[in-house]
Formats: C-alpha cells, structure tokens, sequence
C-alpha cells in the first residue's frame, strides 16, 4: 500500500521522476531473478556477489533514491 500511493504521488508530480524510479525497481528486480537463476543452476559462488549488490542497492535507494522524495511526500500526506 504504501509503495503504491507513493508511486501515484511521484506519478502525478513528475512523470519523468516516476518513470526513471520505475525503472530503477524493475532493474533491480530483474537483476534479482538473474542471480536466483544462476543459484537455481547450481551456481552457489554467486552468493557473495548477490548480497552485496543487494545490500548496496537498498542503501543506495532508501539512502538516495527515495530520500528526494520525503518532502512530496510529506506535503502530500504519505508518512
């Protein structure tokens, strides 16, 4: 829910925020399935390599990303 009506509020402020945020979240959830392919091939070297990227995507994101948004979100009633 909450991920959803701040969509909505990047979407109506600024189409260009929301289409370059959506697109960071479908990148990274294909990236995911990339990894969990290679595991489910057997390829168990890869989790290293998974946890960071994971770790550095969501501080990244959360960090960066997501922060430039608390203000619309705020003035727009999303706590």
């Amino acid at each position: 829910m909450y991920k959803q009506r701040g969509q909505v509020i990047i979407q109506s402020i600024n189409t260009t925020e929301y289409k370059y945020h959506s697109k960071e979240h479908n990148d990274f959830v294909n990236k995911t399935v990339a990894y969990f392919d290679r595991v489910v091939k057997g390829d168990y070297h890869v989790s290293n390599e998974l946890i960071e990227y994971l770790k550095q995507w969501i501080i990244h994101h959360i960090q960066v990303t997501d922060r430039q948004y608390i203000d619309c979100f705020k003035k727009n009633g999303l706590k």
